[in-house]
């Protein structure tokens, strides 16, 4: 039997899914990115197939290049899948069950390659409307996938407002804690660079198309949606500077009564994008390597898809 392990970038709208994380709920299961993924590829290659992300996109939140890895087996007499038809055949089973989800690009990568582990560096990029969910970077395609503000934002103070969120800070109160989670310096992260761009309309002054882009190793559970949206009440000037520090600088847990009674504002998902994930090309193959196959023999199958599982 011959594996090998691929690496694909899938795009989607997110406000059909409950979330990328496969997900049941007091007995009702609901309808995951991962879910749909996972059955595409279970019909392509004929086998169970289990898959790994980089990420846990929110329920509504989209993506550009979402990476996710998966390993195939293949009987010793059989042709290897080549990248080109893993990409077309498990495109294919997601357009035939109505899914908003596609592959983008599909590389092999070494076995000892992880998509969590190996991962740069991760960007987002957040859009803001006037208009009623008009996407101006791309209105077709996007339509309805912006976050609509109909009162104008200070584009200064919103750039501001991400300057002071630049390099390393405990971003704890910009997210929604676990109660597991009690390690309070594991809420540090580091924004390495934001962009914002405007896109006035010179028609119709009064209407405004936002961008901002951020870029860091990773993210805590919403911590993109409350960078956003606590920007923009600093931008409308609905808190002060020193409140934007106090934000950035909890001192220790909170009680969750006190969380309540902050000012505080998560952006909606559906603006949001997952816009790019990036790895030392050393990982990316754009052909398949014999190298990279491992032949195993019957025996082990059962056991590697066990330790696969729960990985």
């Amino acid at each position: 039997m011959k594996k090998i392990k691929y690496l694909a970038f899938f795009s989607y709208l997110g406000r059909n899914y409950h979330g990328f994380q496969y997900q049941i709920l007091e007995g009702q299961r609901f309808k995951t990115i991962q879910d749909s993924i996972q059955q595409s590829l279970n019909n392509f290659a004929k086998q169970e197939v289990f898959i790994k992300s980089s990420s846990r996109t929110d329920v509504g939140v989209n993506a550009r290049k979402h990476p996710v890895q998966f390993v195939l087996q293949r009987d010793s007499k059989k042709k290897i899948w080549d990248l080109l038809t893993v990409q077309r055949g498990v495109n294919f089973y997601l357009r035939d069950a109505g899914d908003q989800i596609a592959i983008n690009e599909v590389y092999q990568v070494p076995m000892e390659f992880d998509v969590r582990n190996d991962c740069l560096q991760k960007e987002y990029v957040f859009y803001i409307d006037s208009q009623v969910g008009y996407n101006w970077e791309n209105p077709l395609l996007f339509y309805k996938q912006s976050w609509c503000i109909p009162d104008q934002i200070d584009i200064d103070r919103l750039k501001q407002a991400f300057q002071k969120y630049l390099g390393r800070h405990n971003f704890y109160l910009f997210t929604s804690p676990e109660p597991f989670q009690t390690q309070f310096d594991l809420f540090e992260k580091e924004l390495n660079s934001f962009e914002i761009t405007h896109y006035p309309n010179e028609h119709f002054p009064k209407i405004q198309s936002i961008r901002i882009s951020v870029k860091g190793k990773g993210f805590l559970k919403y911590q993109v949606r409350y960078m956003v949206g606590i920007a923009v009440l600093y931008a409308q000037k609905k808190i002060d500077e020193n409140y934007l520090n106090y934000l950035l600088n909890p001192t220790g847990f909170i009680p969750q009564d006190e969380r309540r009674n902050l000012i505080r504002l998560k952006a909606k998902p559906e603006g949001l994008f997952l816009y790019d994930v990036q790895y030392d090309q050393k990982f990316l193959h754009s052909q398949i390597q014999d190298d990279l196959i491992v032949n195993v023999p019957e025996k082990q199958i059962q056991d590697i898809d066990l330790l696969q599982q729960k990985t």
